[in-house]
């Protein structure tokens, strides 16, 4: 403080005036101490003037880095940003292939799965509807041998009635000829016998050739009937099963199969019963 003082002192005229007695002053005087004041008015102070060298420094130190930074490091930030984009392309394209052949094996994975899913599926089913068919044949058998077991025995009953009434009939009718005309009483008596049997027997085989036809057109009825159930049931499972997933479909196919064969079965003996 003493120096800026002193060098305040040295340089400012104003300092040594008061340090003299005061003295009437002339006009001159009074305009060259203006003047003088106006000059040191418009120079910097000590303070001032080394803030701005600072300042000068730098703008000076900010315009030699923006030129080092377009000079030197630019270059270096455009082969960095270069660099960097190449290997951005290089690990994109190693990421797409790798998913792609994630998604190549995931597909096929999904697809054999589905594939014996599906094969397997309809052998169940082919073996169901085999099993249900099977069942209804042997049912269709047992029932035509059992009609067949019936009717020849209603059939032997009443003709081995009317024949007993027959016979009691002739024998009321005719005992009187039993001890004139026993021979030919018998011959005759055979020979209706014969004749009324043959007749019978012709019509039990008219009877049986009827009911064999019936029985047939019924049996070829009921089997194109369930047939084409079973043909519309099997496509309606085929379109579910390819359309849903592998485990919805198989637990779909289950609990329908498990339904449908109770119902169907009792949907057979009730037409073979009627």
């Amino acid at each position: 403080m003493s120096c800026v003082r002193k060098k305040k002192s040295a340089c400012n005229p104003s300092t040594q005036i008061f340090d003299q007695p005061i003295q009437s002053k002339s006009k001159k005087q009074i305009n060259k101490k203006e003047n003088v004041r106006e000059e040191i008015g418009n120079k910097h102070g000590p303070v001032r003037h080394a803030q701005q060298i600072q300042a000068n420094v730098h703008n000076y130190i900010l315009e030699m880095g923006s030129t080092q930074e377009k000079t030197y490091f630019e270059p270096i930030h455009q082969t960095f940003n270069q660099r960097f984009k190449q290997e951005t392309e290089i690990l994109k394209g190693k990421m797409n292939y790798q998913l792609e052949k994630d998604s190549m094996f995931i597909r096929t994975e999904y697809d054999d799965k589905l594939l014996q899913d599906t094969n397997y599926h309809m052998n169940k089913f082919n073996d169901a509807i085999a099993a249900i068919t099977m069942d209804l044949n042997n049912k269709c058998e047992e029932k035509q041998k059992q009609y067949k077991i019936d009717a020849k025995n209603m059939m032997h009953k009443s003709i081995e009635k009317y024949l007993t009434c027959r016979e009691h009939y002739i024998k009321q009718e005719f005992e009187y000829f039993k001890e004139q005309n026993l021979a030919d009483f018998k011959e005759y008596y055979r020979l209706l016998i014969l004749s009324y049997r043959l007749r019978f027997e012709k019509k039990l085989d008219d009877i049986e050739k009827n009911h064999r036809s019936n029985y047939d057109k019924k049996k070829q009825s009921l089997v194109y009937k369930y047939k084409k159930k079973f043909d519309l049931e099997k496509t309606k499972l085929e379109e579910k099963l390819l359309s849903e997933k592998p485990s919805l479909s198989s637990v779909f196919y289950e609990e329908k199969v498990e339904e449908s064969e109770p119902y169907m079965n009792a949907n057979i003996q009730k037409n073979l019963k009627c």
